[in-house]
């Protein structure tokens, strides 16, 4: 499967884990994007942390579902999710690799309208407090607005209208 994310979309999401990383402990951090035409949210850039990366969890190609899972309900809700148990999340999914057993999702919101989630995960019970969703939710914001700077959304729109997503 070849990626469906477009490279300045990608390079974004890389630079917000960049960013976040530096602030953040996790395992995992990762952006996920609607993208047109698909009932899910698509990687489009991660970071991994102490984790043990598979090489399975594929930018452009990995994809959650809107519905059963914590990044779909996130998105769907406007709502960040901090999950203090991975194990006590029914919606929680894992994936190749991972070790999380903390959760923390936040929306990512350009121009009024949620457009990703930022997602960390971290091995160990109870890592995120209410400071680490404030400092997300400012990241998330952050990216929000780069997101709509960059007009992001019309570029994701343009390519992914067509055919071709061998971008």
């Amino acid at each position: 499967m070849s990626s469906i994310v477009p490279p300045p979309v990608a390079r974004w999401a890389a630079t917000v884990c960049e960013v976040v990383a530096t602030e953040q402990i996790h395992q995992h951090c990762a952006v996920f994007i609607a993208v047109p035409g698909l009932d899910g949210l698509v990687l489009a850039g991660q970071l991994w942390g102490a984790g043990d990366d598979s090489g399975a969890v594929l930018v452009g190609e990995w994809v959650v579902p809107l519905h059963g899972s914590v990044c779909g309900r996130v998105y769907r809700e406007g709502r960040p999710a901090l999950v203090a148990d991975t194990s006590g999340d029914p919606e929680y999914r894992t994936y190749p690799g991972a070790l999380a057993r903390s959760e923390l999702a936040v929306p990512i919101v350009a121009e009024g309208e949620t457009v990703g989630v930022l997602n960390l995960e971290s091995p160990r019970p109870a890592t995120f407090r209410i400071v680490d969703l404030e400092r997300s939710l400012d990241h998330a914001r952050r990216a929000g607005e780069a997101f709509a700077a960059a007009n992001l959304g019309a570029l994701l729109g343009a390519l992914l209208g067509s055919d071709d997503r061998t971008t």
